[in-house]
């Protein structure tokens, strides 16, 4: 099986004012892994993950901060987040985030 999502058929969600996520691989398509881009501009704001996570940053720079440990990530960086996970997010980018299981499905433990 395989399933082939073109960027018109992407779904746009608005999250904020300055935070647009376009996902491609939803949890319709896959409940074991989700794909979306996420373009920030100066977004701020605290995270929890339910899922493991993977940032791979597009361009611009992301900064994540771990329980007063900051991180800052550069275009061709990325960053991977086990489920459970809290931090702070910050930046202006254009990051792809990957998901498994999928994003808006919760992590069987």
């Amino acid at each position: 099986m395989y399933k082939v999502v073109r960027k018109a058929e992407a779904l746009v969600r608005q999250v904020s004012d300055n935070k647009t996520a376009t996902n491609f691989i939803t949890k319709e398509i896959s409940p074991n892994v989700s794909l979306a881009v996420i373009d920030n501009k100066g977004f701020y704001g605290e995270v929890t993950v339910e899922s493991d996570r993977i940032y791979y940053i597009v361009s611009g720079k992301l900064s994540l901060e771990f329980s007063g440990e900051k991180v800052e990530l550069n275009e061709g960086d990325a960053c991977f987040i086990s489920h459970g996970s809290s931090y702070l997010l910050s930046g202006d980018c254009k990051v792809v985030t990957v998901d498994q299981p999928a994003f808006g499905t919760k992590k069987q433990l």
